[in-house]
């Protein structure tokens, strides 16, 4: 299939955050001048270290289907200076002990991805400001059975974001199976309205 210029073009993912909720929102196409002042303003930042982010896993089955799960990961940057996050992260799914379960991420196929500015953001009241939609197909795991590894290309490190308490989780082990799991680019959070 061949595709037409501004056909079916990526225009990108807002998540928007309210009452303990993650969105996926539409947004338009930036213009080339908003661009070209984001770009310049993010060159002169840092890009995000995993100790400067807490990361929160908001995850709801698809269709009322248990074995499929969407939503995002979405993160904060509690350091007192602004820093970027850019692309798709890596993201590894693990047990309660840290062992990798056997899940497969699937290509990505995003090639221009914006850098996204993570304000700065030290006080216990702040909000995810950034976030990556993820989606499985064929899962079978429990809520609090598992734990997400995000890793952004250019770290050295990375971030554990359980879902749920899996600190005290008891019951049957997490297994991945056949499990896809599908990560979207990282992008800005939009305010509440």
């Amino acid at each position: 299939m061949r595709r037409h210029a501004g056909a079916a073009r990526f225009v990108g993912l807002a998540i928007a955050a309210s009452a303990g909720c993650i969105l996926l929102v539409s947004t338009a196409s930036p213009t080339s001048a908003q661009l070209a002042t984001k770009a310049s303003h993010s060159r002169h930042l840092t890009q995000c270290s995993p100790s400067d982010l807490t990361a929160t896993a908001v995850l709801t089955p698809v269709g009322n289907a248990s074995s499929a799960l969407a939503g995002a990961i979405a993160f904060a940057n509690h350091s007192s200076s602004a820093c970027t996050l850019r692309g798709v992260p890596n993201v590894t799914v693990v047990n309660p002990g840290g062992q990798a379960i056997g899940v497969s991420q699937a290509p990505d196929f995003v090639r221009h991805t914006p850098r996204v500015t993570v304000p700065a953001s030290p006080s216990s009241a702040r909000l995810p400001d950034a976030g990556t939609s993820i989606t499985w197909s064929v899962w079978t795991c429990a809520k609090s059975s598992f734990a997400l590894v995000v890793k952004f290309a250019g770290w050295s490190g990375s971030i554990t974001v359980p879902y749920g308490s899996t600190a005290s989780y008891a019951g049957t082990p997490c297994a991945g199976g056949q499990a896809s799991l599908y990560v979207g680019p990282v992008v800005r959070i939009a305010a509440p309205s």
